[in-house]
């Protein structure tokens, strides 16, 4: 069957994070793919704002579809056709606890974040990592938010977690801490946007590199690991290509006949 839509990450797959910036290869390669037909998407860990920070709506691409927050977010046509908010009173609940322990994070609503507390190491660390912006400071709850993101270290994870059944906690760095109402899954958002554009798994190719990305490869025929990839992530490819950096993604597409 032939591919007719594809699902990019963005951290060290069409972002080279290793010189940081967009590979201006991979972006031809993409405008082309998508003038042959190829619908492409983007499938993030980032939240929409975190996208829109880092640039990616600024490539003079029409992306058919946006999935955010590593499946928790799905955007077509401007509307959204997946996504989870925190019950509110533990959210108000979580809100108390992480002020009362003087515990730096972020609100994360569909379109916008909020940092409340104070700007410390673990939060620096962060937004110099991914090359995020600092975003607006709030002292209030907010309301439908996706996700907490805590910058912290692991000194009250048990207790979170104990006090708060409700919620998946979910410590990647060690200084960073995704708090989620569901376990979002990139691949579960994969499957909302092939129901909506009426596709299946077998029209489907998706890219990635790191550990979020392996749910991708059980939700499309084609799995391509990038030659910079986690080990783990390349054990679940059907196709590994060359790094982010150069022309890994160019590479692929024109495996796949797809430019």
């Amino acid at each position: 069957m032939i591919i007719k839509i594809a699902f990019f990450d963005i951290d060290n797959t069409i972002y080279d994070g290793f010189n940081k910036r967009y590979n201006e290869r991979t972006i031809r390669a993409l405008k082309k793919a998508q003038e042959n037909g190829l619908k492409i998407c983007v499938c993030t860990s980032r939240p929409n704002d975190s996208m829109r920070d880092i640039g990616t709506f600024d490539l003079g691409i029409k992306w058919d579809a946006i999935i955010g927050s590593s499946g928790g977010t799905a955007k077509v046509d401007g509307k959204f056709i997946r996504s989870f908010t925190v019950n509110e009173s533990v959210s108000a609940r979580l809100f108390d606890y992480l002020v009362s322990k003087h515990i730096t994070f972020e609100m994360i609503g569909l379109e916008t974040r909020w940092i409340c507390g104070d700007f410390n190491d673990s939060a620096k660390k962060f937004y110099d990592l991914f090359l995020e912006k600092h975003p607006a400071t709030s002292t209030v709850l907010k309301n439908d938010l996706t996700q907490y993101h805590l910058f912290c270290s692991d000194e009250y994870d048990d207790e979170i977690i104990r006090l708060f059944p409700e919620i998946v906690f979910s410590r990647y760095l060690p200084f960073a801490v995704d708090v989620v109402p569901v376990m979002y899954k990139k691949g579960d958002g994969i499957d909302d946007v092939l129901d909506y554009f009426g596709l299946t798994e077998d029209e489907a190719i998706g890219f990635g590199d790191d550990l979020q990305d392996i749910s991708i490869a059980d939700h499309v025929k084609e799995f391509v690991a990038m030659e910079n990839a986690k080990e783990e992530v390349k054990a679940v490819a059907t196709y590994i290509t060359g790094h982010c950096s150069s022309d890994g993604i160019e590479t692929a597409l024109e495996h796949f006949n797809l430019i």
